[in-house]
């Protein structure tokens, strides 16, 4: 004989609670998620945002090793200066647009490709970088 409920009648399953979420359930659990990301994503940007602009400096910091080549290539000694043209000094180091950079001393650079020791400001959007540009061979440091 089959067996059948009082108030369903035909009804045989036994009583247990059902599987899957209520829909509170899932609107606490996307309010917590939505909460979480509003407090990290800010963060995350700055740091994506710093990790560009960190490989924009290594980038300038290669063209500055480069110069060296360039110069040898052309035969040609260069200085660059406050009378140098912007023009000579952009073929030489690129910057990004924004950038600047200044030189204690002139950069002389032999047509040998040896250059003569100067300090040196970066300025950046966010930040102002101290470096040397080193002799012989024009290698940047930051300092």
């Amino acid at each position: 004989m089959m067996r059948t409920s009082a108030i369903f009648p035909g009804n045989n399953k036994p009583d247990r609670p059902s599987a899957g979420f209520t829909l509170l359930e899932l609107m606490v659990a996307l309010a917590v998620m939505g909460l979480a990301m509003a407090l990290v994503a800010p963060s995350g940007m700055r740091m994506v945002a710093s990790w560009q602009e960190r490989d924009e400096v290594h980038s300038v910091l290669r063209e500055i090793a480069a110069i060296p080549a360039k110069v040898r290539r052309d035969k040609a000694a260069v200085t660059l200066d406050s009378s140098t043209s912007a023009e000579k000094v952009h073929e030489l180091i690129p910057l990004p647009a924004g950038w600047e950079m200044e030189l204690d001393q002139p950069l002389k650079i032999h047509a040998s490709g040896a250059c003569e020791q100067t300090d040196a400001t970066l300025t950046t959007p966010h930040q102002e970088l101290r470096l040397r540009i080193q002799t012989p061979f024009c290698h940047p440091i930051l300092l």
